[in-house]
């Protein structure tokens, strides 16, 4: 006879070890792709299904580097995609649409309105991915699209020209 452990044990030990998983980055810096212009730090809330950034800019066809970290008990992603009326919808449908297959795909639907995505990460974990901004300056949206998710992972990429912050002056 197997033996089901109690819930009310096992679920809390299992986010008590997620929580203390240290953070580990997945990505390699790509050959050729130089140094980063923007570097860009995304998270998610534990609990709240929200990211902990849910607005950035960078220089339009800029080189970037974007980390998701994961700090929360479920799995995340995080699709940047095209501007457009209702299009973060429409992506997450399609994602939920994936049936069976969507585990194997990370959750992205084959779409030209996807321009860059990460992984799929489990909690405790870490995805890098790097790209170059789009041209064309406006409101990038960006969501997780794991089941349910959509509705209020989202942000936006803003595409625009990014003022540089001089370093302070010393005496």
């Amino acid at each position: 006879m197997t033996r089901i452990p109690n819930p009310s044990v096992s679920i809390p030990l299992f986010i008590a070890v997620v929580l203390a998983t240290s953070f580990q980055v997945t990505g390699q810096t790509p050959e050729g792709f130089g140094k980063a212009d923007h570097v860009i730090k995304v998270g998610t809330l534990v609990g709240r299904l929200r990211f902990d950034k849910e607005i950035f800019k960078v220089n339009p066809g800029a080189t970037v580097k974007l980390t998701l970290t994961n700090n929360d008990a479920m799995q995340h992603n995080l699709l940047i995609l095209r501007p457009g009326k209702n299009i973060a919808t429409k992506i997450g449908i399609m994602a939920m649409s994936l049936g069976a297959k969507a585990s194997d795909m990370q959750f992205v639907p084959k779409s030209p309105d996807v321009l860059f995505h990460t992984k799929a990460i489990l909690p405790g974990q870490a995805d890098t991915i790097w790209f170059h901004a789009p041209k064309k300056p406006g409101a990038y949206p960006y969501i997780c699209t794991l089941p349910g998710h959509m509705f209020t992972m989202r942000g936006v990429m803003h595409v625009g020209n990014v003022p540089t912050v001089a370093a302070p002056v010393l005496p």
